[in-house]
């Protein structure tokens, strides 16, 4: 992936413009049905790239993982 401006990666630092390896799974629009459910203990179903459920990660992983963090503060109102 290239970036704009200077990437410390891994203790590694690339300059703007150069190509920096990414270390994330490849990201698809295919989602199984109930993948984007939440377990009552906040883990969430895990898949591998066949879409077959694999198992469980904890909510504090999934944060790890994507860096999406849980949203603080009031939630948004439904109509």
């Amino acid at each position: 992936m290239k970036f704009p401006y200077m990437v410390n990666h891994n203790g590694t630092y690339y300059k703007a413009g150069e190509d920096v390896p990414t270390d994330l799974p490849e990201m698809t629009d295919e989602v199984p049905d109930g993948a984007l459910e939440t377990h009552p203990d906040g883990s969430v179903n895990a898949y591998d790239e066949n879409n077959n459920l694999v198992g469980a990660m904890d909510a504090q992983a999934v944060v790890e993982a994507t860096g999406n963090a849980p949203k603080r503060g009031r939630p948004a109102k439904t109509e």
